[in-house]
């Protein structure tokens, strides 16, 4: 075939867990290897796209001492995608991947490691496994609850409300509007949008370079800002609707969960936006710069939000600051993303299976809404 000799071996590392070993912690990487001469010329070709995707920067580093790092939200091609070749996947002799990329081929050829998501775990007989599968082996116990995972907890099925006597009309509001906020932000343009920065920095620190930004548009952001001033600030909606929700939660293992995920965004909240470097400020502190300096929810900036704001701006550059932002964004919709199935399970079994009382505020959806009237006599729609 054509390509052989400029096509190299592909190696991929797999986490694995072997329930075998008496203790399967931590994992250990299980490595594998696809030889190209054994393909199909379409699977051949398919492959290299799969690889050219991964790959594909217009961005390279000049020189040894400039690195070029790109920052997004969009999970990498080149991952789950090389998946698709698991059943041409061959194991590396002995695990031994050093000798292996210096062996026959492999050094004749080249060798590329493609990535494998770090998410994706086998089991000794190579077949895929969840964390939850893993925990339920090593714990014994068979509904585990995994802190960080709503599916652990969403598998125990709704649970009855307990106090129902101090349930109420305000209750079931703040849930409800803790539940569509979160549903706003999901459907946003601001989520579906590119949260994307590329520059380039020395390897001996200094000054950075921008090179490619792609962020959502200034309405884009306005949209959705008000919706996380709700979860965050004053309203507190996030910790109100955990609050609310445990105390009427039956299930003890869901009130520690859901307790858990509650401390975890209060901590999160008015904790510094690490990696990144916003001058000391918290994330609280850096939406408050965007919200109040650039006076995207109020006109005036009481407290220096504005000169923090340019500072930010001034030192580290506009894609930076914009970079900073949608990354403590992404944070707290992430937590709230995390809680939001959980509560909503139960809320819902409360209010349409128990019968407690339902929210009686319009649904932000609802309120705007358009109506068409339908024609008359078969003709056109009167405007």
């Amino acid at each position: 075939m054509a390509d052989q000799t400029s096509f190299p071996v592909i190696i991929c590392p797999v986490q694995c867990f072997d329930r075998t070993r008496e203790n399967p912690f931590p994992l250990y990487v299980k490595w594998y290897w696809i030889d190209p001469d054994r393909l199909s010329v379409s699977k051949r070709q398919e492959l290299r796209e799969v690889l050219v995707a991964g790959n594909r920067s217009p961005h390279s580093p000049k020189g040894f001492d400039e690195v070029v790092v790109t920052v997004s939200s969009a999970s990498l091609p080149s991952g789950r995608t090389l998946l698709r070749f698991r059943e041409h996947f061959q194991e590396v002799p002995q695990n031994d991947r050093e000798s292996f990329m210096s062996a026959n081929s492999a050094a004749s050829r080249g060798a590329n490691i493609g990535g494998i998501d770090p998410d994706y775990t086998e089991d000794e007989q190579g077949r895929p496994i969840s964390m939850y599968e893993m925990i339920q082996h090593v714990s014994g116990q068979e509904f585990p609850i995994i802190m960080g995972d709503p599916g652990s907890v969403l598998r125990l099925g709704p649970t009855p409300a307990v106090n129902t006597k101090k349930w109420n009309v305000k209750r079931a509001n703040c849930i409800a509007q803790f539940l569509e906020v979160v549903e706003r932000i999901q459907e946003s343009d601001w989520r579906r949008s590119p949260h994307t920065a590329t520059w380039t920095a020395s390897r001996h620190g200094g000054d950075t370079t921008v090179q490619e930004t792609a962020f959502p548009t200034d309405h884009q952001s306005q949209a959705v800002l008000a919706y996380f001033r709700q979860l965050h600030a004053k309203d507190k909606l996030f910790a109100k609707a955990c609050e609310t929700y445990l105390e009427h939660v039956g299930d003890q293992r869901k009130r520690v969960w859901v307790h858990h995920e509650k401390e975890q965004f209060v901590a999160l909240v008015d904790s510094p936006p690490a990696p990144y470097d916003a001058g000391g400020a918290t994330r609280r502190q850096v939406l408050q710069m965007y919200m109040y300096g650039a006076g995207l929810l109020h006109s005036s900036a009481d407290y220096g939000d504005d000169k923090r704001l340019s500072q930010l701006i001034e030192e580290r550059g506009h894609a930076y600051a914009l970079t900073v932002l949608n990354s403590c964004l992404m944070d707290f919709l992430r937590c709230a993303a995390k809680v939001y199935p959980v509560i909503r399970q139960d809320y819902e079994h409360w209010v349409s299976t128990q019968g407690l009382t339902p929210p009686t505020r319009q649904s932000i959806k609802d309120l705007f809404r358009n109506i068409s009237t339908p024609p008359c006599n078969g003709g056109e729609p009167s405007t």
